[in-house]
Order: structure tokens, then C-alpha cells, then sequence
């Protein structure tokens, strides 16, 4: 009996050992320890009456890991649309500048947007309803007092701050990046730097230079905008309001990369991610010094194809030594072959002429090129292939053209007869364009369908169709 056991024993040991190496092969070795994070938070600042805002917005606080409040004290970056800051990584980008030396530890202070307030609150002025706002609009000048009056000097008071206008900046996107870039010039003795990140500012262009002018941009402050090519709503007209802007701080002897900084992102969309992936250059560009040094030029078409009398934009995208991307325009541009392809110094160009054209630039001694294959016809070329079919022998078909494009038109088109004996034409317009027309046949009388209706044809030029008529008599 003893060695019965024994012998269980044995065996029950070795499929214990055997048994528990197998599981030691299954489990998974542990995942490699995240970096620490160099900034701390969110901490929530408690609530507070204001005599601007009711109710005040909530606010939080992020410090730098080993925060002290002793020493000379921290910059401070006030950001708009508070509760969105996780969404812009805004740790991970901080923590990784400071980690690697790029910028000092800082302090960020996220302001909650106030929900349906939101667009009142961050913008400038009142803009009449026709554009989608009305009474939804024009706020900023209590949220700019709020934040200059009651905020600041509420986390002054509580941290270690550098209070100082050098050392604070306001940064926000969108409708906040249009709050940032006017609180800027409304508030020069409190923040010496904005960050504008996709900002709506359509907003100063269409109010013009009213607007402009009640800003104050000393000669030390820092402008950071930038903004994508993909996000571009026509409503908003991004690029172009960025681009007017660009020449209004031109105009007033600021410089690129010493008062301001520009960037348009080729492929950026308007949401969190694309701002999360650019925002170390703000931050680079603020606190840790500018980086003139120019590694590479790159030129990019947007759209990719041009046809002759279209208009495409060539954007230059530089980078500089510290992994930072600007735009330098208006620059250098040429092109090998003028008459087939304009180009200007903002990189707007217009096909002229099919064939190549090669387009060059120069920004710092370093050169780039792209080729642009110009297309015979238009890239927003759209067909509609039209087949009338009648019963009724006729030796001829027109198409008289009522409308193109809501207005009175007179052009007449002439089918073809096909082998079958069927009339087709094509009839090629921009994408969009759309026209109305009648069918007659040799001698003016006008083509009715099986219903004795009277055949009135709109087409709308959105893609490349074939449409088809049955004409049962002439009358």
C-alpha cells in the first residue's frame, strides 16, 4: 500500500511539474512600464462667482511632477474647451518636450467651454444672423475679462506662477483659436503669446480691418496659427481667412518665426487627434525657442490633379532641425513652362495649357520641385451621355438650351444618328453645373414622351452619366 502511494505520489508530482511548466509558456510577459509623466492632473479649481460670466466656467489645473512652490515660479498656458484636453494628450505632449529638455516644466489651466455658450463665448463680436449665429454671438469680451480679471489672478495667487505677460499664453482651436488670437491684442499687458490652432478666423476677415484694429500685438509677442488643407469648409473659408491674416502681420513688420509662426498641414482635418499631433510645435515654438535651422522643403499640390482652367495651390512644407513644419509663403515660386501653368507667390496656379510642368521653389538655400501633368480638360469635367430614341422617322434633332445654371440660355446642341438609328450626344460641364432643354426635330416641332407631355429635360452635371429620352411624337 505504501508503495502505491508512493508511486501516486510520484506521478501526481511529475504532472504537477509538467502541468505548470506548460502554463509557464502560456502566460505573457509583462508589458514594458509606461514613461512617467511630467505633468500632473487635472486638479479641479474650485468654483467661483464672477461678475462676467454666469455661471463661471469650471476650471483645472495641471502642475509639473515635483511641483515646488518655491523658486522662481512656471509659465502658464491657459487653454479653451477645458474638459477636451485629454483628447489632446495634452500630458503626454508636455511630459515629453520637458522629458527631453525641449521646454521648462510648465503649468496648463483648462477653461471648460459653457456648452450652448460656447460659440457666444468665444467670439469677438456680434455677427448678424444670415451667416448662422445671430444672438449666439459676440461674448468674448466677458470671457476675455473673466479669464484676465478674475482667473488669472485667482491662480496667480494660489500657485507658483510667472506672472508675467512673457511667461503666459493662451492657446485654443477652432472657435478658441479665434478667441486666443483676440484676447491676444485686447489683453497685451497679460498674455504675451496665442495659439491658434484651425481658428475660425473668418471672423476678423469679414468684420475687416475694425477688428484688426482694436488689436494690440507688441513687438515681443508670439502668434503661433496653423490649420489643414483637408478641414477646409467652404462656410469658413480656413486657408484663405489664415492666409489674409498671414499678409495683415506681414503688413505690420512682424516676422515669421520671431513674432508669428505658420503652418498649413497638407492633410489636417478639424478635429482633437490632428490638434494632439501638432501641438508640441506650439509648445516648442512658446517655451522652448525657435529652431531657424531648415533640414528639408517639400512641395505638395492640393488637389492633386489640375486640368486646364482649373486652380490648384502648391504648398511648400518645411522642416526644420527640430522636427518642427512651417509654410513659408508668399515665396520663391517658378514655373518651367508659364504659358501651360501660372503660378504666384502665394503657390496659386491655373492650368493654361496641357503637358508637364515642373514647379520650383527655393526658402534657405534649399530647393524642391514638383511635376504637375496639366490636364486637356477641367478635373471637375463631368459627362452626360444623352440617347433619343423616337418611333417617328425624323432627319434631324436639336436640343435647345432654356437655363444653364438658373439662367436664360440659347445655346443649341446638335445630336448625331448612331448605327441603330438611335441620335446621341455628349454633353460635358463642370461638376455641378446643371441646365434645362427641350427636343425638336428638322422643321422646329417639339418631342412629347407616351403621355403626351411636352419633353423638358433638366441635367445635373454631378457624374459621368448616360441619360436616356423616348420621344413618341413631333408636334
Amino acid at each position: 500500500m505504501k508503495k502505491y502511494f508512493s508511486v501516486l505520489l510520484t506521478a501526481l508530482f511529475i504532472l504537477g511539474v509538467t502541468s505548470c511548466g506548460g502554463n509557464d509558456a502560456a502566460v505573457k510577459k509583462p508589458s514594458p512600464a509606461k514613461p512617467a509623466l511630467l505633468l500632473e492632473g487635472p486638479f479641479k479649481i474650485p468654483a467661483f462667482k464672477s461678475k462676467y460670466l454666469s455661471p463661471a466656467p469650471q476650471a483645472e489645473i495641471y502642475l509639473p511632477s515635483g511641483y515646488s512652490t518655491n523658486g522662481a515660479g512656471y509659465p502658464v498656458l491657459y487653454m479653451h474647451d477645458g474638459q477636451n484636453l485629454g483628447n489632446w494628450k495634452i500630458k503626454e505632449n508636455v511630459s515629453a518636450l520637458v522629458e527631453k529638455g525641449l521646454i521648462p516644466p510648465i503649468i496648463v489651466v483648462g477653461i471648460y467651454h459653457r456648452g450652448n455658450m460656447r460659440i457666444y463665448d468665444y467670439s469677438p463680436t456680434y455677427i448678424s444672423s444670415n451667416i448662422g449665429f445671430g444672438d449666439l454671438s459676440g461674448g468674448l469680451t466677458n470671457y476675455g475679462k473673466f479669464i484676465a480679471e478674475e482667473l488669472k489672478p485667482y491662480i496667480d495667487s494660489h500657485y507658483n506662477t510667472l506672472t508675467n505677460r512673457e511667461s503666459t499664453a493662451v492657446m485654443g482651436s477652432s472657435m478658441g483659436g479665434l478667441a486666443s488670437y483676440n484676447l491676444l491684442g485686447w489683453y497685451p499687458g497679460v498674455f504675451g503669446k496665442a495659439g491658434c490652432l484651425s481658428p475660425i478666423l473668418r471672423w476678423n476677415v469679414f468684420v475687416g480691418e475694425k477688428l484688426n484694429k482694436s488689436l494690440v500685438f507688441p513687438k515681443d509677442v508670439k502668434i503661433y496659427i496653423d490649420g489643414g488643407w483637408m478641414e477646409t469648409v467652404e462656410r469658413w473659408e480656413m486657408i484663405a481667412s489664415m492666409r489674409k491674416t498671414k499678409e495683415w502681420l506681414i503688413g505690420k513688420g512682424f516676422k515669421e518665426g520671431v513674432q508669428f509662426y505658420y503652418y498649413e498641414s497638407p492633410k489636417g482635418i478639424h478635429n482633437e487627434s490632428d490638434w494632439a499631433s501638432r501641438l508640441y510645435m506650439p509648445l516648442l515654438y512658446f517655451f522652448g525657442g525657435y529652431a531657424s535651422g531648415v533640414k528639408s522643403v517639400k512641395l505638395v499640390s492640393n488637389p492633386a490633379k489640375t486640368g486646364i482652367g482649373d486652380i490648384s495651390t502648391i504648398i511648400p512644407e518645411a522642416e526644420l532641425s527640430n522636427g518642427m513644419k512651417l509654410t513659408p509663403i508668399p515665396g520663391a515660386f517658378k514655373s518651367s513652362d508659364p504659358k501651360s501653368l501660372s503660378i504666384d507667390g502665394w503657390g496659386q496656379v491655373k492650368g493654361l495649357k496641357a503637358g508637364e510642368v515642373t514647379v520650383s521653389y527655393e526658402y534657405q538655400g534649399i530647393s524642391a520641385q514638383i511635376k504637375i501633368n496639366v490636364l486637356p480638360k477641367s478635373r471637375d469635367a463631368k459627362s452626360v451621355k444623352l440617347t433619343i430614341k423616337t418611333s417617328a422617322a425624323v432627319s434631324g434633332i436639336k436640343i435647345k438650351v432654356l437655363t444653364f445654371n438658373g439662367a436664360p440660355d440659347k445655346t443649341v446642341l446638335v445630336p448625331s444618328k448612331n448605327a441603330v438609328g438611335d441620335w446621341e450626344i455628349e454633353i460635358e460641364k463642370l461638376k455641378s453645373d446643371y441646365l434645362t432643354f427641350e427636343v425638336v426635330d428638322q422643321d422646329g416641332k417639339k418631342g412629347y414622351d407616351s403621355k403626351g407631355e411636352a419633353i423638358l429635360k433638366k441635367i445635373i452635371f454631378s457624374a459621368n452619366t448616360h441619360s436616356e429620352l423616348n420621344v413618341a411624337e413631333w408636334k
